[in-house]
């Protein structure tokens, strides 16, 4: 068992393969977790298929990849799913070099240090794109639902939301394997995912500014009356820029965030302290 020599150039797994190794880490990634490999375990849940696909009967070769699988990891899930395509396309060239009883240059070292080199920079993509930017995006588009008491507005975002990653993992997983090590360079800022990654976090600028102007309600009561004559301040502002207000208080989170780091109670604590100040004065 395990790959034949003759055919070196076919890949071994199949779409099926890919789908049970994704599928397996998707549903264990967190699950594992433990102080000395991370989410190790879970990759390693992953992986375990595949690798004994690919090793067939040949223990001491299948025991050296299961060591490797275990070592430690930590990842977001659907971004670094490439890497164990990536890894399982590696462990498969290996052991065609093995067989063929030349000069072995895929190496366990090679394979380790790939893994090890992808998931920083991936975790970081993922978390900050798919988790951090899509998720909210999702949370955005049905909080009108929500708030006219529709219980599909709190249910929807997740069931998209749980949907498309698994979409996304599983096509990452499928191109890491097809693409091997070159998928490297194409996930670190390659021409489709840097034009994916651009066009997220542009679509995440726009909707922090359609989710501020719909849902952040803030205006002034403040009147001011000069020798009869009376000025609406809330009108003088209507005028000059319509809910400047809002948007006063949405720039002033985003740069106590630039300067003080994510504090998000922090955050609410003073917007609390600086809104209730200004409306018990009578301004706002």
């Amino acid at each position: 068992m395990g790959i034949s020599t003759e055919n070196k150039d076919q890949k071994l797994l199949t779409n099926k393969d890919l789908t049970k190794m994704f599928t397996r880490w998707w549903l264990s990634h967190e699950t594992m977790r433990t102080y000395e490999r991370g989410i190790g375990p879970a990759y390693f849940y992953g992986m375990y298929p595949s690798l004994k696909k690919i090793y067939g009967d040949n223990d001491e070769q299948f025991l050296e990849a299961k060591k490797r699988a275990l070592n430690f990891f930590n990842g977001q899930f659907s971004w670094c799913a490439s890497i164990l395509g990536i890894s399982a396309s590696l462990e498969e060239e290996r052991k065609r070099e093995l067989d063929a009883g030349g000069e072995v240059t895929i190496t366990g070292d090679v394979i380790e240090n790939t893994k090890v080199a992808l998931f920083g920079p991936l975790a970081g993509i993922g978390d900050s794109i798919t988790n951090g930017t899509l998720h909210y995006i999702f949370i955005s588009l049905f909080l009108p639902l929500a708030l006219s008491g529709n219980w599909l507005g709190a249910v929807l975002p997740g069931i998209i939301f749980i949907a498309y990653t698994y979409a996304e993992g599983l096509f990452f997983t499928r191109m890491g394997y097809n693409l091997g090590r070159q998928a490297a360079a194409e996930l670190l800022g390659g021409g489709m995912m840097s034009t994916y990654v651009n066009a997220l976090s542009l679509l995440g600028v726009f909707m922090t500014g359609i989710i501020g102007s719909s849902f952040v309600k803030l205006s002034s009561s403040w009147v001011v009356a000069i020798e009869g004559n009376s000025w609406s301040i809330q009108e003088i502002l209507d005028g000059m820029i319509p809910g400047l207000l809002p948007l006063a208080i949405i720039m002033g989170v985003y740069f106590y965030f630039e300067k003080k780091g994510l504090k998000p109670l922090q955050a609410i604590g003073w917007v609390t302290v600086i809104v209730g100040g200004l409306a018990w004065i009578g301004v706002l």
